[in-house]
């Protein structure tokens, strides 16, 4: 890994961490066999928390979002649940019928489509066996 690639990474590892700061979730470490990262398009954590709860978060070139560490076993499968809450997110926004929240919806069904692609793609997960 190059010394940039390694500088995104630990970049996108502090927005995740800041991120969950902000939401009052205090880190305490990093499961270090619960993370994968395609650079610069996405990275996914799991992280362990002071009172002893886990946390997926996903980062990179796309939205910033958290989910309890019980929605997946290992990385491949957070990132199937983030496009999948994520499609709904979008299917929500489009429903309300807002003109403001159709865009949002847009980019957000784009999105979740990407990563359904990561997660479908099984050779990105060839080396993690997981």
């Amino acid at each position: 890994m190059s010394n940039k690639q390694q500088m995104w990474l630990d970049s996108q590892c502090s927005i995740a961490i800041d991120y969950l700061e902000k939401k009052g979730l205090i880190v305490e470490n990093i499961t270090v066999c619960e993370k994968k990262h395609l650079i610069p398009l996405f990275s996914i954590w799991k992280f362990n928390l002071h009172d002893k709860s886990q946390w997926w978060v996903v980062a990179g070139d796309l939205p910033v979002d958290h989910a309890n560490g019980d929605v997946a076993f290992c990385s491949r499968e957070a990132v199937h649940h983030f496009s999948l809450k994520w499609q709904l997110q979008a299917e929500n926004f489009l429903k309300a019928n807002i003109e403001e929240q159709d865009k949002l919806a847009h980019t957000l069904n784009a999105q979740a489509k990407t990563l359904f692609q990561i997660f479908n793609d099984e050779s990105l997960w060839l080396e993690n066996k997981e």
